[in-house]
């Protein structure tokens, strides 16, 4: 029973996600700008790839690389809804996003070298 729970949930979890986040969309008109141009911007660009995270990733086992994507639709969500690029606090969190998946890149890096290192040191061919 609990196997078929979970392989469902992820379609679920992102079907809830989306609606969640066309209604925040779409309402953004409504929200005070002052309110709008930084609780929007960190919902999406946060919010977003934490939800994927805890539902999508954790339940699939899969790597932070598939967050990267994740934070870009919620960046480019955020600046559909303000409007502009350059509104609120979406240029701060643009040179926040760079080291943050440059981090992400250089630990799946890693861990690819680490599993690879030791097939490397006792086969002359660690392809096959």
């Amino acid at each position: 029973m609990q196997k078929s729970i979970t392989r469902f949930m992820p379609p679920i979890a992102i079907i809830a996600m989306l609606s969640l986040y066309a209604y925040r969309t779409l309402s953004a008109p409504y929200i005070s700008h002052g309110l709008e141009s930084v609780v929007l911007p960190l919902d999406f660009t946060v919010g977003l790839p934490a939800i994927f995270y805890v539902f999508a990733m954790k339940a699939k086992k899969l790597t932070l690389l598939t967050a990267i994507p994740v934070i870009w639709i919620g960046y480019g969500l955020s600046v559909v809804a303000l409007g502009l690029s350059e509104a609120g606090i979406l240029p701060y969190l643009l040179f926040a996003l760079v080291p943050v998946e440059f981090a992400i890149t250089v630990r799946e890096i890693r861990k690819i070298v680490k599993v690879y290192r030791p097939v490397k040191a006792s086969s002359s061919d660690p392809v096959t």
